[in-house]
């Protein structure tokens, strides 16, 4: 256990000895494997309270409340950009959306009144654990942004593409094993829940985290720390070069059917 507070400590400091040691060490793929695995377990600890605590009471009149007060938010937050439209089709626009939710919402509350295999209780608490546990393998909607297998092999695969056309020379293990310590300061996020503060903390995480994929990228390429910027940012700078052109492309052929009419 001192060894991994040491190795956490280093990595939050930027100290390059330590990034290197944890380089050299033979395991180091599986040190990070397990790095990100209890990471993203600690911090999904708080939902695995929440959800285990909702599935013993059970109340699915007020999830089913809850969740339409949130599509009602979403819809109301939607309306403004559908002033372009006459407001009779508006209306049974909005009409069809929510018929459609209403109905949806009824088949859910249906299933829910189910007969299981298992006691509900248990068969709530059983959900809930296993969504936990699989919470290590999720991905994360921004690059770097979670501590999770996906966000780390996903964009990694990249990074060590684009570090390598950069002079990089580390292997598979060595690059994702040091990587693997970006997800440190992301145990923030078990804080991400707190009102106000949580997506200030998540971001401090984020920014944090970001820094250190940086550093572990130069000290296990054996680059400076400007190409591993560059290296880091290429994939993401590549997608959204790619989108915008997609998005011209697409535009373009709407712009060409629509003056061909």
């Amino acid at each position: 256990m001192s060894d991994w507070i040491r190795i956490a400590r280093g990595a939050l400091t930027l100290d390059t000895e330590t990034f290197t040691a944890f380089r050299a060490r033979g395991d180091v793929f599986f040190r990070g494997f397990l790095l990100i695995v209890a990471l993203a377990l600690i911090v999904g600890l708080p939902t695995l309270v929440i959800d285990t605590v909702h599935g013993l009471r059970g109340d699915t009149a007020t999830e089913i409340a809850d969740a339409t007060a949130g599509f009602e938010q979403g819809l109301a937050q939607a309306i403004p950009f559908m002033q372009g439209i006459p407001s009779d089709v508006r209306e049974q626009i909005l009409a069809q959306v929510r018929q459609s939710f209403q109905l949806g919402a009824q088949i859910g509350s249906e299933i829910a009144q189910l007969p299981t295999i298992l006691p509900r209780p248990l068969s709530a608490v059983l959900e809930a654990v296993g969504k936990w546990l699989s919470t290590p393998f999720g991905g994360a909607g921004f690059p770097l942004a979670a501590a999770t297998l996906g966000a780390w092999l996903g964009y990694g695969i990249w990074v060590m593409l684009a570090a390598r056309l950069l002079g990089g020379r580390a292997g598979l293990a060595e690059f994702f094993g040091v990587t693997s310590l970006f997800a440190v300061p992301h145990l923030l996020n078990i804080f991400d829940r707190a009102p106000f503060v949580g997506g200030v903390i998540g971001f401090i995480a984020f920014l944090w985290g970001a820094i250190i994929y940086v550093k572990a990228t130069a000290v296990s390429q054996k680059l400076s720390i400007e190409r591993a910027i560059l290296a880091v940012l290429l994939p993401l700078l590549v997608a959204v070069v790619l989108l915008i052109v997609a998005i011209i492309g697409v535009a373009g052929i709407m712009g060409i059917i629509v003056a061909s009419r």
